[in-house]
């Protein structure tokens, strides 16, 4: 987005990068015990995560509410792209559907 400076790494230490791919072996094996609802807002164009792990996380987790958001405008730091307001709106209104219903139940 014009306008917008999207702070970032040049290189990426051996060390960081072992870890993160220890993290995110770990993370799957967790994704069953998640329960409490989820929304998952995904960047299809986005050229650091692939959008399939929006798709793993949502197959892995145990929650009954889930959903899927798709932001068509937007790359990695989607909250400083073109979607911000719709992941910031869509944010609040899942947790307001949430409570309109918890207090109805």
């Amino acid at each position: 987005m014009p306008g917008v400076t999207e702070g970032g790494y040049d290189r990426i230490p051996t060390r960081a990068f072992h870890s993160l791919r220890s993290l995110c072996a770990v993370t799957l094996q967790e994704l069953p015990k998640v329960t409490q609802p989820l929304l998952v807002f995904t960047s299809p164009q986005d050229h650091v995560a692939e959008p399939a792990n929006s798709d793993a996380v949502l197959a892995g987790v145990s929650s009954r509410v889930k959903e899927q958001r798709l932001l068509p405008r937007s790359y990695h730091v989607a909250t400083l792209d073109y979607d911000a307001d719709r992941i910031f709106d869509g944010s609040l209104s899942f947790v307001r559907e949430l409570s309109r219903a918890a207090e109805a139940s």
